[in-house]
């Protein structure tokens, strides 16, 4: 009897180079051809998933080097094959990045449940139970317009004649009536039952509230159900959209000990958008400290024209001030390396002086996530001035990386929020910021 091939995991960060992935595929039983296929298919569902255009890529292969861009997550490759992509503002050696980066998930509500399952832990948050819930709701209501409902031939007795008489039966008296049968449609049928009871696996385990809620509603509008089959049945063809949620549901109901025994439980991958959870982030930490008034996402101004209409720009945060222009804030995700040196991108710093000639500005702060690459740990939010640029005489473009690492601990995005906050409010007074300083 042959024994069963040991899981392969191979551990990657966002925009490093690997020469590990494609040995560990040919490890894993594939050809160095196969792999590299086996890797474009992965890359070509990742960007039609996620909607990524063919210029920001997400695996790119040269050879046997590969490097992840633009997402971070947990990947099957192959059956035994697992890739784990770390954000480079994480990286793969920092022991709790996996909790990190599902608790970021569920702060900024990008992350993806991927087709591919895997074993995925959630660690000490425990909040992989809510990032699949989200999911899993979300999925349900973009199908719900068409009901998953099957046809069933159903047997009752009524004296209010609503089906064909039964006439095998019609002998047989019976103080409930009417011996009936009847063809229908129905939403009392295995797929739904599947879909209950993965429903209520999740409400027992999911900790957000507002997902929580959502598994109730949806639990009442499936209605009574059976106990769920073993075997199901295929998905009808009419009913394909509805594979995908039916799949996630077999997974749910078999972990039921999802949160207790995540490491026996092979659970959905999940994916995040990197750059986009960066810029929800941020804003969504600068309005938790200043409130809603004080703070604006995607706030557009007119920063030209072209005959009578108007060009305009949007930067991701707008503060309004009570005197003068606003104060603006912009996520931005890639530095420059020059001379081992960190600087913005030329094109980071033509994107700010539209933002400030637009709002009559003299200076916009950037704010980057703090590369794991630029050495140990610091207080998660804490913030550092790394580059300053004057683009025209009186506008200044200052550049601040935030620590990110260190965000799934209790309670700790409101003290990311004020820390985040607290370094932005530095860098608009400071005096003087030609010098790279601590903001907090």
């Amino acid at each position: 009897m042959s024994r069963r091939k040991p899981r392969i995991r191979v551990p990657a960060t966002e925009y490093a180079t690997s020469s590990e992935v494609v040995p560990a595929l040919v490890a894993g039983g594939m050809t160095t051809a196969e792999a590299t296929a086996a890797l474009s298919r992965t890359s070509a569902r990742l960007r039609r998933n996620l909607r990524l255009t063919e210029g920001e890529g997400s695996i790119l292969i040269d050879g046997e080097s590969v490097k992840v861009v633009d997402v971070a997550g947990v990947l099957r490759l192959a059956p035994g094959v697992e890739l784990d992509v770390a954000p480079k503002f994480l990286g793969d050696e920092h022991a709790a990045w996996r909790e990190d980066l599902l608790a970021i998930s569920n702060y900024t509500q990008r992350g993806h449940i991927s087709s591919q399952h895997v074993r995925a832990q959630p660690g000490k948050t425990g909040d992989l139970s809510s990032v699949i819930g989200r999911a899993f709701v979300e999925e349900f209501w973009q199908h719900y317009r068409k009901p998953l409902r099957l046809y069933q031939h159903r047997r009752w007795r009524d004296y209010s004649l609503s089906g064909d008489l039964d006439l095998d039966a019609i002998h047989e008296r019976s103080a409930d009536g009417l011996p009936q049968t009847a063809v229908s449609l129905d939403r009392r049928n295995p797929f739904n039952a599947l879909l209950a009871r993965a429903a209520e696996v999740l409400i027992a385990d999911v900790r957000d509230g507002a997902v929580r809620t959502q598994l109730h509603r949806l639990r009442r509008v499936l209605g009574p159900q059976a106990r769920p089959q073993r075997v199901l049945p295929p998905v009808p063809a009419r009913h394909q959209p509805w594979e995908g949620l039916i799949e996630l549901s077999k997974r749910i109901v078999a972990g039921t000990d999802l949160l207790l025994h995540a490491d026996r439980y092979e659970a959905p991958g999940f994916v995040l958008r990197t750059w986009e959870a960066w810029e929800r982030m941020t804003y969504l930490a600068l309005r938790l400290q200043l409130g809603f008034a004080s703070v604006t996402a995607q706030q557009e101004h007119t920063w030209g024209w072209r005959g009578s209409d108007p060009i305009k720009v949007k930067p991701d945060v707008t503060m309004p001030q009570q005197s003068g222009p606003p104060r603006l804030v912009d996520a931005k995700y890639k530095t420059r390396v020059d001379r081992k040196k960190q600087n913005i991108s030329q094109a980071d710093l033509m994107e700010a002086s539209a933002f400030m000639a637009a709002c009559g500005g003299e200076r916009i702060v950037l704010l980057y996530p703090r590369s794991a690459a630029s050495g140990a740990p610091e207080p998660c939010g804490a913030s550092r001035v790394f580059d300053v640029a004057t683009v025209v005489p009186g506008q200044q473009v200052l550049g601040v990386e935030v620590e990110v690492r260190g965000f799934s601990r209790q309670n700790e995005h409101r003290r990311f929020s004020e820390r985040l906050t607290a370094g932005v409010q530095a860098a608009f007074d400071l005096a003087d910021p030609d010098v790279a300083s601590e903001l907090s």
